[in-house]
């Protein structure tokens, strides 16, 4: 149904208790997209996407993060 107003494809993500429902919409087709999904329950979330990667911060006395981070021997046989 989304699609019929709108929405070009979507991507269920998450497992068990809960997750997402992604939409990619044609421009202007939002409103329209939330509207039929909000239907059956469904609440947007505003999001956005980052293109600067994963970036870790921990401020936690004696904490590493960072290039001088060490790896467990265990880490390093996963990488």
């Amino acid at each position: 149904e989304a699609c019929s107003v709108g929405a070009l494809g979507g991507k269920v993500t998450g497992a068990g208790g809960g997750g997402h429902m992604i939409f990619y919409c044609q421009p202007g087709k939002r409103d329209a997209v939330v509207e039929v999904v909000g239907k059956y329950g469904a609440t947007p979330v505003d999001f956005r996407f980052d293109f600067g990667g994963l970036q870790v911060e921990d401020s936690s006395p004696g904490s590493k993060v960072g290039p001088e981070l060490e790896f467990s021997e265990t880490d390093r046989r996963t990488k």
